[in-house]
C-alpha cells in the first residue's frame, strides 16, 4: 500500500469533515422537529372556564369578550352568555348547544353548518377585518349557568393547517 503525502492526508481530513458536516446538516434538517421544542401547554382560567393553550399565548382585556387570548399566529375569544340574558328575552335555557349554535349563526348572519364530533359542537366561518381574511372555528358549550361561544381564529391562509390544533384546544375546555 502506498503512503499518502502530507497534503493528501490533510485533504482527506478536510473532505471527511465537510462530508460529516453535510450529512449531519441534511439529517438535522430532515429531523428538525425533533430538535425544535414545542411550546409548553398552559392553562388559562377565567369566569368559570379553563382552556389549555400554549405558553405562546397571553391574555388581553377586550370589553366585548369574557376572555381574550392571543399569540403571534392565533386568537381565542371567550364569550359567556348567562342564562339570565336568555330569560329576559323570553328564550328558554333548556335549549341544546346545537340550538344555541343556530341562534348565534342566525343572529350574526353567518353562512355555516353546525358540526358535531367527539362531544364538541362547532361551526366554521370567515370574516375580513382591516383588509385581512380570518377563519374562525367556533365551539359552543353549556355550563350550569350559561352558554359559551369560544372561537379560535387565524388568518385564512393558515386555516387548513390549524384545524387540528383548534379541535385539540377545543377538547381541553372545562367549566368550573
Amino acid at each position: 500500500m502506498k503512503k499518502l503525502s502530507r497534503p493528501m492526508k490533510i485533504g482527506l481530513i478536510v473532505l471527511s469533515a465537510v462530508l460529516s458536516f453535510s450529512v449531519f446538516f441534511v439529517i438535522s434538517k430532515g429531523l428538525g422537529n425533533l430538535f425544535i421544542s414545542k411550546a409548553k401547554t398552559k392553562e388559562f382560567t377565567k369566569a368559570g372556564v379553563t382552556i389549555s393553550l400554549t405558553s405562546d399565548f397571553y391574555e388581553k382585556e377586550i370589553a366585548s369578550q369574557t376572555a381574550y387570548y392571543e399569540s403571534q399566529k392565533y386568537i381565542v375569544t371567550v364569550l359567556k352568555e348567562e342564562f339570565t340574558i336568555f330569560e329576559s328575552l323570553g328564550i328558554s335555557t333548556d335549549i341544546s348547544v346545537k340550538e344555541y349554535a343556530k341562534l348565534v349563526i342566525d343572529s350574526n348572519m353567518i353562512d355555516s353548518a353546525i358540526e358535531e364530533k367527539d362531544n364538541l359542537t362547532f361551526f366554521r366561518s370567515e370574516k375580513t377585518i382591516n383588509g385581512k381574511q380570518f377563519s374562525y372555528f367556533a365551539t359552543v358549550h353549556k355550563s350550569s349557568d350559561a352558554f359559551w361561544l369560544i372561537q379560535f381564529a387565524c388568518e385564512s391562509k393558515n386555516a387548513e393547517d390549524s384545524q387540528d390544533l383548534f379541535f385539540e384546544w377545543g377538547q381541553t375546555i372545562k367549566f368550573n
